[in-house]
């Protein structure tokens, strides 16, 4: 290999180049700057890094082509996932900030260990190789491990942390495995050649190779039946890692799969066509279907992510030009509308911490869980309305609003004024009247309550709601429907 032939070469991957000597810097930078200082300086260096080096595919690389004898390759797929990557771990991270800050947890690996996932990520969308297409997915996956468990000091985080790290070996022996079968029936591990071997007519040791290849790369994007590992480790890891696990990751990991399967098996569509349409329903139906279960907001988002990642196969599955370009802009939009609501997420905190579960935000309206007053309630349905309207939410936060008040009635009515008391023990008087004929079987009586009485009571009724109050008038009014 020449000079040019290298510079050219490396041209490619100034990104990536960028990524990898900015996450060394970056870490002697931390070693030799101490204190709280030195990790502000960090993170916020990490965020121009990381938006920068998406922003550099877009400008800086300005050609298209192959590197590396073919094991590399950058194209219009690349150039723009590359972006978008970038944009969404950047947000991430800025997003982080405060939750670190105020959980104890801001050091300089946080930024270091996310800048060093996205070189993978970027690895990943540009692998044009399946040994170059291993070497990204590992270098995502280990630093997303140790993300997983960052907080040392919390046991659901290390529970996350050792989850996600056997089960991504598991995905990886499967992968491994896979790639094994296609380099030995095809003879070659470059996707230029394994299109060559498919379209002289694939074997079955090939296919069998490519269902262990998707496999592997389900798990990578959380695709049923093997989530298994995305509920648990969503809801244990820190917050603003789920938010980071939700968006990123899943856009390299979706973008890869969409590449091996129409470059390389192109020729094969008949053959995986019918494999991704069983994964892509599953995970539409086990994602909806979990998430009617769950009581924690984050394997709430778990199970929406692997609905969501269903929908996104449905695009691959159509293997064409056309369902390509609309997988990735599925997948931005579904980037903004999740790492909006982590954000949103993030911001809402009660004086006991932060909020996890849903039962949390019952009774909102009345008390909200954010302590500064912003309204992020009202955030999270402008991002999303969609997850606002999931049964689990709507029917637990009105069960709280109920409570809430069931319990201001209550007050009303042993400290209200007296005018209005004796409205409420009129209509408490007619109730217990009505309810004595009534298991007294007398049906004479239960007749005129239904034709007379009940106009009296609703009428006694409609001057309490419809009469002035005072200071504390609008509780006591609820409290003669309460009490009626």
């Amino acid at each position: 290999m020449t000079a040019d032939m290298l510079s050219q070469d490396l041209s490619l991957l100034i990104p990536e180049l960028l990524l990898a000597g900015g996450a060394m810097a970056l870490l002697m930078l931390g070693v030799f700057m101490k204190g709280e200082g030195a990790n502000k300086l960090v993170q916020w260096l990490a965020v121009v890094l990381l938006a920068g080096a998406g922003l550099a595919s877009l400008f800086l690389v300005t050609g298209e082509g192959q590197a590396f004898n073919g094991g590399f390759i950058f194209d219009g797929l690349a150039r723009f996932s590359k972006v978008a990557i970038g944009v969404v771990a950047a947000i991430a991270l800025l997003l982080a900030m405060p939750y670190l800050k105020a959980e104890k947890l801001g050091k300089i690996e946080y930024s270091v260990l996310m800048t060093l996932a996205v070189t993978g990520m970027f690895m990943m969308v540009s692998a044009n190789d399946l040994i170059s297409m291993y070497m990204g997915i590992e270098l995502q996956s280990l630093s997303l491990y140790v993300l997983a468990a960052f907080n040392r000091d919390s046991l659901r985080a290390s529970e996350a942390g050792l989850k996600y790290f056997v089960l991504g070996a598991l995905s990886s022996g499967l992968l491994l495995y896979g790639s094994s079968l296609v380099y030995g029936f095809a003879g070659a591990t470059g996707f230029n050649e394994i299109a060559i071997a498919v379209q002289s007519g694939p074997s079955v040791g090939l296919t069998f190779g490519l269902v262990f290849v998707i496999c592997g790369l389900a798990f990578k994007v959380s695709a049923a039946p093997f989530h298994m590992w995305t509920p648990d480790v969503y809801e244990g890891a820190p917050t603003p890692v789920t938010a980071f696990f939700a968006t990123a990751p899943k856009m390299a990991a979706i973008v890869l799969l969409a590449r091996v399967l129409i470059e390389p098996f192109g020729g094969m569509v008949e053959q995986w066509r019918d494999v991704i349409w069983i994964v892509a329903v599953l995970s539409m139906g086990i994602g909806a279907f979990g998430a009617l279960t769950q009581t924690n907001i984050k394997r709430l988002m778990a199970y929406s992510s692997i609905s969501n990642m269903g929908y996104a196969l449905v695009a691959i599955a159509s293997a064409s030009q056309t369902g390509l370009w609309a997988l990735l802009v599925y997948m931005i939009l579904y980037m903004i509308g999740v790492i909006g609501s982590f954000g949103a997420i993030l911001s809402m905190r009660t004086r006991e911490g932060m909020v996890e579960q849903i039962s949390d935000l019952a009774g909102h309206a009345r008390h909200p869980v954010d302590t500064d007053g912003s309204g992020n309630e009202f955030h999270l349905a402008l991002i999303e309305p969609d997850r606002l309207h999931d049964p689990q939410i709507v029917g637990r936060a009105h069960h709280g609003e109920e409570n809430g008040q069931n319990r201001e009635d209550q007050h009303a009515f042993l400290h209200g004024g007296e005018d209005d008391k004796e409205l409420a023990e009129e209509a408490h008087h007619e109730g217990q009247t009505a309810n004595g004929e009534h298991q007294r079987g007398d049906r004479p009586a239960q007749a005129r309550i239904a034709l007379g009485n009940a106009g009296q009571v609703g009428d006694l009724l409609d001057r309490a709601f419809t009469r002035p109050h005072g200071k504390d008038g609008r509780a006591r009014a609820d409290n003669a429907d309460h009490v009626g």
